[in-house]
């Protein structure tokens, strides 16, 4: 990625990435949409939301700084992998994209908001949980969200 130079809007909008992940190493999803936001809105010339969204990744890559949403497209691309087997996601293999997402977030996120997300992703792409439950699997209608 390379230095930026100290006067450009780059080098200003990484100053703005390196005070929101200064005490934690970590950028939250509402984090990361505020800085693409600034982005957008504060730089001269603006950056797309792509350009900016690709800007903090490799800058946080480059800094060894977690990106939540980064965790949470790993996840997805677990969960749909999940779904080779059988078509639904039982609760071992749900419970392990947690852990995954638990490890690559520094823990950062409470297991129970990442159970919910995964949640969220499941339903949003319509992905079913396997289970016993007589009207669906217990274990996934247990999870907040």
């Amino acid at each position: 990625m390379g230095r930026t130079d100290g006067d450009s809007p780059r080098y200003y909008f990484e100053s703005k990435i390196r005070l929101k992940c200064y005490n934690d190493r970590y950028i939250s999803a509402t984090e990361e949409a505020e800085l693409i936001e600034f982005a957008g809105h504060n730089l001269t010339p603006p950056m797309s939301a792509d350009e900016a969204t690709a800007f903090i990744l490799a800058w946080a890559r480059e800094h060894e700084v977690v990106v939540e949403s980064e965790a949470l497209r790993h996840a997805t691309f677990l969960l749909r992998r999940s779904l080779a087997d059988d078509g639904r996601i039982d609760q071992r293999e749900f419970e392990a994209v947690v852990d995954v997402v638990r490890q690559e977030t520094r823990s950062r996120m409470a297991d129970e908001s990442i159970r919910s997300r995964l949640k969220a992703i499941m339903n949003s792409n319509g992905w079913r949980a396997k289970g016993d439950g007589l009207f669906g699997p217990r274990w996934f209608g247990e999870i907040s969200g």
